[in-house]
């Protein structure tokens, strides 16, 4: 495994979003790459992130080959909606009975 070396303006940027986002997904690859430049072995990361060390290991791989860019989250396009974009609901289709 090679080490991955941060300059102090790399670290800032980890940091902020780490300790900012509510998004846990994106929290967990910023404190992976700041574990594994403080010399923690991938196996380690995982285990303290309830992860897998491929998953870590693919993180880190997008980190060197990207930078700041491979960090981020990619949403799938998901299926289309079934409903036509003019589709309104009746009046009182709603009316909840008790």
């Amino acid at each position: 495994m090679r080490r991955i070396t941060l300059t102090a303006t790399e670290q800032a940027a980890l940091e902020h979003p780490f300790k900012t986002t509510p998004d846990r997904r994106l929290r967990a690859r910023c404190q992976a790459v700041l574990m594994a430049s403080r010399g923690r072995k991938r196996k380690a990361i995982a285990q303290d992130l309830r992860g897998h060390r491929t998953t870590v290991r693919l993180w880190l791989k997008q980190y060197r080959a990207r930078g700041l860019e491979g960090r981020k989250i990619h949403w799938a396009p998901g299926q289309p909606g079934r409903l036509p974009a003019t589709f309104e609901l009746l009046p009182g289709a709603l009316h909840v009975t008790t």
